[in-house]
């Protein structure tokens, strides 16, 4: 799993809690967040992971 986030596009920050993982992704545009959760979806409706959670945090950086 680590692996597969490397692949993305931007900084990822991926740490082991016990048997999870926390991935920690900044994605800039609405299109790779949903293929990124659909991904997921997909991953636990074929037995690749158990399950997952998420959680969106917004912020705004002014120039």
């Amino acid at each position: 799993m680590k692996s597969l986030f490397s692949y993305f596009p931007t900084t990822t920050f991926v740490m082991e809690l016990k048997s999870q993982l926390l991935v920690i992704v900044s994605i800039p545009f609405s299109d790779a967040t949903t293929d990124l959760f659909c991904m997921l979806y997909r991953m636990k409706v074929n037995q690749i992971i158990k399950g997952f959670n998420k959680a969106v945090a917004l912020f705004y950086y002014q120039h």
